[in-house]
């Protein structure tokens, strides 16, 4: 029942409502003081001074002559006080014209301040710069760049387009496609445009599985001097099997990783890296022949080792993957209207010691 009651008293009407009665008293108050000290004497001058709110005339008894009201009544005669009604009257109109007038000037002084924010507001808007783009509007204007970049012909300026389109993701430009293999010849890929980003990746997983694939029979030195495996990652709209897609096997270090390996079982070369629910693939380094690598942009993933300060200066040696590693990623997504191709041309599973 206390919260009930606290609850109740704290209610803005009940406020408001409380401050209405004190301010209506003390109104009352003044407006009693303007009839009976202002108003009467004036109305009783005009009469012949008598005192108006005294006014009455008996309707049966005896009064004594010149007795004032308050006698009259309690003479118990019956009287007709019409001095006091009329009074009564003179206060509700004084009221009703003071509210009204405080009303009025209220609202003149709202409206007045409601005018004047508004010009405020619309000087304010006509100072300001106008608005920037939304993230979305940036987004899709990344694509379109791309897709714009993208559009190949046999025009004059298609290989400035490709250029531009490579650029964009942050390679250099390749010229239309790169030819990849496996050791031996009988897995063939194609790589389209540059690729996003050319790096070495030093972090546990990757270590984890070179070693792996390094120990099946006759596979290649997969990690670099550096302890990182050397990758290209494209886009994987960009990336297809030409033929030998027979000999491909996946193989991923635990059941729930969403990343898989993938490697031609014929001479057992690495082939891929591919993060399954991405829309982007690592081709490993080993594919390129000789001399044609592209340029080596970082390493990331290097917090993840003991000791660093071996690692050579030549490129960014980051800690974890970068900010700009992710906003190429999001470019490149963009360009392809956020679609996550699949690789599909896998055969089965591939058997590791482990």
């Amino acid at each position: 029942m206390l919260k009930e009651f606290r609850d109740f008293i704290a209610r803005g009407n009940v406020v408001d409502m409380a401050v209405g009665i004190i301010v209506g008293a003390a109104f009352t108050a003044i407006v009693r003081s303007l009839v009976a000290d202002i108003i009467d004497p004036i109305i009783g001058l005009i009469v012949g001074g008598i005192d108006f709110s005294d006014m009455y005339f008996v309707m049966n008894g005896v009064v004594p002559e010149g007795a004032s009201l308050a006698d009259a009544r309690d003479s118990s005669a019956a009287i007709f006080a019409y001095g006091a009604f009329i009074t009564s009257i003179i206060n509700f109109m004084i009221i009703a014209f003071v509210v009204f007038m405080l009303v009025k000037t209220i609202n003149r002084v709202r409206v007045a301040a409601e005018r004047k924010a508004k010009r405020q507001e619309e000087v304010a808007a006509a100072a300001a710069p106008p608005p920037g783009p939304t993230e979305l509007e940036v987004l899709l204007e990344i694509r379109d760049l791309a897709e714009a970049a993208a559009v190949t012909n046999t025009g004059q300026n298609a290989e400035g387009r490709r250029d531009s389109l490579a650029l964009f993701f942050g390679g250099r430009s390749m010229g239309d496609v790169t030819e990849l293999q496996c050791r031996c010849g009988a897995v063939k890929m194609q790589a389209a445009d540059a690729p996003i980003m050319s790096a070495e990746c030093l972090c546990n997983s990757c270590r984890s599985a070179a070693e792996l694939m390094e120990a099946l029979p006759g596979a290649p030195r997969l990690r670099e001097a550096s302890g990182g495996t050397r990758m290209e990652v494209f886009r994987k709209d960009r990336v297809r099997c030409l033929s030998g897609s027979e000999n491909l096997r996946e193989f991923r270090l635990n059941d729930k990783t969403k990343t898989r390996r993938i490697v031609a079982v014929c001479c057992n070369t690495p082939m891929i890296l591919d993060v399954t629910v991405g829309h982007w693939v690592d081709l490993y380094g080993i594919l390129w022949p000789e001399g044609t690598l592209p340029p080596l942009q970082l390493r990331s993933m290097a917090g993840t080792l003991d000791d660093q300060s071996s690692l050579p200066q030549d490129v960014p040696n980051l800690k974890a993957y970068s900010a700009g590693f992710f906003v190429r990623l999001l470019a490149a997504w963009v360009a392809m209207r956020f679609r996550r191709p699949k690789i599909d041309y896998v055969k089965g599973e591939l058997e590791l010691n482990r």
